[in-house]
């Protein structure tokens, strides 16, 4: 029987969204922004403590402007490989 033997898909995650008290709790300062449109592969990562810690990090996506193309929208998320991790 096929799928015999493989391991199950893990579930998607369907709690509250990471807020960026929570990502700075974790010892992440910057997100990762990358920008939706189709031709585009603009990326840029930008600091975000001057944001207050309520905020939703998927809230900043639609709010996001591509420099190259001008696209209103992006997907955000936290940087986890960034250099300036707390201790």
């Amino acid at each position: 029987m096929a799928g015999e033997g493989t391991p199950p898909r893990p579930r998607r995650y369907i709690g509250r969204p990471m807020t960026l008290g929570n990502m700075r709790q974790n010892g992440v300062r910057l997100i990762a922004v990358y920008c939706l449109g189709r031709r585009c592969d603009h990326q840029a990562v930008l600091d975000v403590n001057h944001l207050p810690d309520e905020i939703e990090v998927p809230t900043l996506g639609p709010r996001m402007v591509c420099t190259a193309c001008g696209l209103i929208g992006a997907d955000v998320r936290p940087d986890w490989g960034d250099g300036r991790r707390s201790s």
